[in-house]
């Protein structure tokens, strides 16, 4: 079970250069604190049910988002979702980058925050969220990347970064 959940939770770190995944130590560590300061406060049996049901539900999500990770391989950059399999782009398939806003569900609700916006060869546009520990050396990254495959039959690569996007 545990080599199973390993090969789940370290999906794509094959032939790595670089990974910038999600930090969650101190959520948790933050969750933790609050549940047992509200045990401490309501000690009554019917209440531990919901507690106990509320930790484990944000402590499963926690844990998951855990996972997220933006890779990049010799040839590849890979978005790891908190859920599903990872998915992979070529790095010479890129041919534009801009700054971008992605929805991403935070809790019961979505909210937008800073990506990262790829458009490929073949037109389709592929937007990953940037919310990661190390934000602007994925774009330095990014940028090194596409210089390099200028020269590799793909078109020109284009880089576009406007200022910061404003968040709501």
């Amino acid at each position: 079970m545990f080599d199973r959940f390993s090969r789940w939770w370290h999906a794509a770190e094959q032939d790595v250069v670089e990974i910038f995944a999600s930090r969650i130590l101190p959520l948790v560590l933050i969750e933790t604190a609050l549940l047992v300061a509200f045990w401490a406060l309501f000690p009554q049996p019917k209440y531990l049910i919901g507690i106990g049901l509320i930790a484990v539900v944000v402590g499963i999500r926690k844990v998951a988002e855990g996972r997220r990770a933006i890779i990049f391989s010799s040839n590849e950059i890979i978005n790891r979702p908190v859920f599903g399999p990872p998915k992979r782009i070529a790095l010479g398939e890129v041919i534009q980058v801009k700054n971008s806003m992605v929805a991403r569900s935070f809790g019961l609700r979505a909210t937008f925050v800073r990506g990262v916006e790829l458009t490929l060869e073949r037109g389709e546009k592929v937007q990953w969220p940037l919310d990661l520990p190390g934000a602007n050396k994925i774009i330095e990254r990014l940028e090194f990347h596409a210089k390099s495959n200028g020269g590799k039959g793909s078109p020109a690569l284009e880089i576009c970064f406007q200022n910061e996007p404003n968040l709501p």
